[in-house]
């Protein structure tokens, strides 16, 4: 014969007023049970010969309950004393859900696309969570709260994102971070946390959430989400330190190749968070969306007009990637160097030099003054994500253009001059030389500071013989060394003249000396007795002779 018991339930953690939910009822062999004695209703035991019935509780909500029961007894059954008991239980959440509002379908193991791992977010943006703690139902538990939730993405930090920790990505990667990596849930699955939640890496990750010890130790919850991602960089820096360096003593010739420092310019393309913190994993495969950039034409800032109109540059617009900097979790590192194999000169600039030098063409540069801008446009800069270098940090509402003034070599306009003399054929004759540079006051000074022109002008030679010199061989020492000196010719026992130049003579060190455009300086030198000019007769003018 069954008999009657009445069951009712009493709230314990929560109860009162923190109570999201009061309205579940515990269920008894799938009746439900009153929340008062008052209201109680009998339900029907069977019990064995030991005095034992085997009862199913159930309880779809969160919290600490207390179930009691009350029988009265029954003068048919000869058990008509009272009987009464309670029981205290912990229900805790089957798991917690974890959603993350919008969040694009991605399977990393397949391959990217519009309908797979499309981009997400910002890494360090806030991060739109929603975690609820739900019932082996699949329905919320509202009375759950737990002061203390950790988050974590899943995956060994000892081992990075690597092959064996197939949930974190990218693979060889750093494993991210959520922060902050706790937080209160409260009633009615309400998150707190300390500041807006967000992920700090590139990747795709899952999050997991752990409340240990839910009222009673070893009652853990936990849930893992599906793939989160793609995170994205927010912005690029681009930096360079990317200077001339000088020729010779702390210059360069106008018209002479002014080169980098390390023989090319370089830029340093690194990837941040919006937390503003470097990310490692936009450097690694499938990932780095950025194609190496070109660069635009270098611009002449001396503000001289007529100096800034006539800069040249040799080189390609194409940067190379550097490829000891390409998977290494840094920035990469572009540069613009020779590649023989393609015939490809290095970056270097050349400011043209005048025909006639004017106030404009005194030295520029000085003390490491930017004279020279590299420009690599905002469209070069932009990922097929859409991030984009920002300016110098990041700032900028807008995709920005990249700038870098620099200088690190003064510029000057020089040239060789070769002078004139006369002497007999049959003594040595001395034609000096110097190199001068346009200086103040406008005028050609001595250039102390060259000691590197002279040992690779070559040897003097001898053109344009006339008279007895024709067919003649011409000894010529010196010039090889200083900035200024004396071409030494061997007399030569002939009468006549010719014209005495270096063999390869720059260009930078060439000048107008005719009037016919820039030329090689030549010295002319005369042997023989000197008769003077050539007297002129103008009409109406009677010339006597001695």
């Amino acid at each position: 014969m069954p008999r009657n018991i009445k069951f009712w339930s009493d709230f314990i953690s929560p109860a009162g007023n923190d109570l999201a939910d009061g309205s579940q009822k515990i269920l008894v062999n799938e009746k439900s049970v009153a929340q008062s004695f008052a209201t109680a209703e009998p339900l029907p035991l069977y019990f064995n010969e030991k005095g034992v019935s085997q009862i199913d509780v159930n309880y779809r909500e969160a919290g600490k309950m207390r179930l009691s029961a009350h029988y009265a007894g029954s003068d048919n059954e000869r058990d008509s004393g009272l009987m009464e008991g309670s029981s205290d239980f912990v229900s805790r959440p089957d798991r917690f859900s974890i959603e993350v509002v919008g969040a694009p379908d991605c399977d990393p193991k397949k391959e990217f696309s519009e309908d797979n791992c499309h981009k997400f977010i910002a890494a360090g943006d806030e991060l739109p969570l929603e975690i609820k703690a739900l019932n082996s139902g699949g329905d919320e538990t509202l009375n759950f709260m737990h002061e203390l939730v950790r988050m974590e993405v899943v995956g060994k930090p000892s081992d990075g994102c690597g092959e064996m920790a197939g949930d974190c990505f990218p693979s060889g990667g750093v494993v991210p971070k959520l922060l902050p990596n706790e937080y209160k849930h409260g009633y009615g699955n309400v998150n707190v946390f300390e500041s807006a939640p967000y992920v700090d890496e590139v990747g795709i990750v899952k999050l997991r959430a752990i409340a240990k010890d839910y009222i009673e130790s070893g009652l853990d919850v936990a849930g893992v989400s599906d793939y989160v991602g793609r995170f994205i960089p927010a912005y690029f820096i681009v930096s360079s330190d990317a200077r001339l360096v000088p020729a010779c003593n702390g210059f360069t010739y106008q018209g002479q190749e002014a080169v980098f420092l390390g023989g090319y310019p370089e830029v340093v393309i690194t990837a941040f968070n919006s937390q503003n913190q470097e990310v490692q994993n936009y450097d690694r495969p499938g990932y780095w969306l950025l194609d190496p950039p070109k660069r635009g034409s270098y611009l002449s800032i001396t503000g001289r007009a007529k100096i800034d109109e006539r800069l040249d540059s040799v080189g390609e617009v194409n940067s190379i990637l550097v490829k000891a900097t390409e998977n290494d979790g840094g920035g990469r590192t572009y540069n613009w160097p020779s590649v023989d194999e393609e015939k490809r000169p290095a970056d270097a600039l050349i400011w043209r030099a005048p025909v006639n030098p004017d106030p404009d063409d005194l030295p520029f540069g000085a003390d490491a003054l930017p004279i020279a801008r590299l420009v690599i446009d905002k469209g070069q800069l932009r990922d097929k994500d859409g991030v984009c270098y920002r300016g110098a940090e990041g700032k900028l509402g807008e995709c920005s253009d990249f700038t870098h003034d620099f200088g690190g070599s003064e510029i000057r306009l020089g040239r060789l001059r070769i002078g004139n003399a006369h002497g007999s054929e049959l003594q040595d004759l001395s034609l000096p030389w110097v190199i001068e540079t346009w200086q103040a006051s406008n005028i050609f000074l001595p250039e102390t500071g060259d000691a590197c022109s002279a040992p690779t002008w070559g040897k003097a030679l001898a053109s344009e013989p006339a008279g007895k010199l024709v067919g003649k061989q011409l000894v010529i020492t010196g010039g090889h060394s200083g900035y200024e000196g004396s071409l030494i010719i061997t007399k030569p026992e002939a009468t006549g003249e010719a014209r005495i130049g270096f063999e390869n003579v720059p260009e930078w060190l060439w000048y107008d000396w005719r009037g016919k455009g820039r030329e090689a300086s030549r010295g002319l030198a005369s042997f023989g007795i000197y008769r003077g000019p050539k007297p002129l007769i103008f009409r109406r003018e009677v010339y006597r002779g001695m």
